[in-house]
């Protein structure tokens, strides 16, 4: 327990990397060259693209002695890793070995909770039960035949060719040139929300709480893509809308600026009532979220063409992005 009781955060002392080590010197005697290569000059070309690929430009040697003498020694340096009984290690030896045995044992799993941060153990057939029960759902969820990657990234590519002059050359690239990952599905207990989660901690009163496989709990299904073929495009529209959040008017920045939004004075009878939306992605029509999208469009446009307070965006940006809204929304 005093393992799990650091939370899922807390990183144990790694063991010696020389691979890693060698890639971060690499890097960073290429930072070096750049930062001698290119000063504190600006680029003399504009550049309007918002968003590209991460260059892999490295100059060439000759230009800087010192700066090669340097980087040859730290380069040719020998990486020699630490004995570990010398490294001092942040987990008790007892610790460790419960570590080890958690990360082998495969009959449990462990997830953080919905809310609250506490740490949930699950047994896997369980676990994995529900979650194929939520995606058994047919009103949210529907079993595909084939992998619609390649077809979604082709889709992707099309849509980005039709439009040529929307885009500049290097926001092209990073639209369409990475690598493709599938996504994985997973689920937060809701133990919040669960009865028997609720009786079991009013009985128990304990650090932790025991309690067989409750039937009513349920989980917060979580779609994690960080590489999947939308999951750029996605980054690039959103910094496109995100400056125009602000104009619509149930926007809230966060907490300080909902209590900005409630009246300074209210009755003494007045009753403050929040509504609570379940399955709020999931229920939310995709013709209907397109329709209000262009709705907006038009004001939205305007403002976005008339905001001088987007200082990262020029004027030719913002009319291009504009033009990108017009054709994708």
């Amino acid at each position: 327990m005093k393992v799990l009781n650091k939370g899922l955060k807390y990183t144990p002392t790694p063991p010696a990397d020389t691979d890693t080590l060698s890639v971060d010197i690499k890097e960073f005697c290429r930072k070096l060259r750049l930062k001698n290569h290119f000063g504190d000059k600006e680029s003399k070309t504009a550049d309007e693209s918002i968003v590209r690929n991460k260059s892999t430009f490295t100059p060439e040697k000759g230009k800087n002695k010192d700066l090669d003498l340097y980087i040859n020694h730290l380069s040719n340096f020998p990486l020699i890793p630490k004995p570990q009984d010398k490294v001092k290690n942040n987990l008790p030896f007892k610790q460790q070995q419960a570590l080890y045995r958690l990360q082998k044992d495969e009959s449990i799993i462990i997830k953080e909770a919905d809310k609250g941060g506490a740490l949930v153990i699950m047994d896997r057939i369980y676990y994995r039960d529900k979650i194929q029960e939520q995606l058994n759902d047919k009103q949210y969820y529907r079993e595909l035949n084939d992998n619609m990657e390649k077809k979604t990234k082709r889709n992707i590519n099309k849509l980005i060719s039709k439009f040529p002059h929307c885009t500049t050359e290097k926001e092209v690239d990073y639209l369409t040139k990475f690598e493709v990952k599938t996504s994985n599905f997973y689920g937060l207990p809701k133990i919040h929300k669960s009865k028997e989660v609720e009786t079991a901690v009013q009985q128990q009163n304990c650090a932790y709480i025991e309690i067989n496989s409750p039937k009513d709990l349920k989980f917060r299904p979580i779609v994690a893509g960080p590489q999947c073929p939308t999951h750029r495009l996605s980054h690039f529209i959103d910094l496109i809308l995100k400056p125009l959040c602000q104009y619509v008017p149930s926007f809230i920045r966060d907490n300080f600026d909902f209590l900005n939004h409630l009246p300074a004075e209210v009755k003494e009878d007045a009753i403050l009532v929040s509504f609570d939306v379940t399955s709020l992605y999931t229920n939310i029509p995709h013709i209907q979220q397109t329709f209000t999208s262009r709705s907006q469009r038009r004001c939205n446009i305007g403002k976005l063409r008339r905001n001088k307070s987007l200082h990262q965006y020029t004027a030719q940006t913002r009319i291009r992005c504009c033009k990108i809204l017009a054709r994708v929304i």
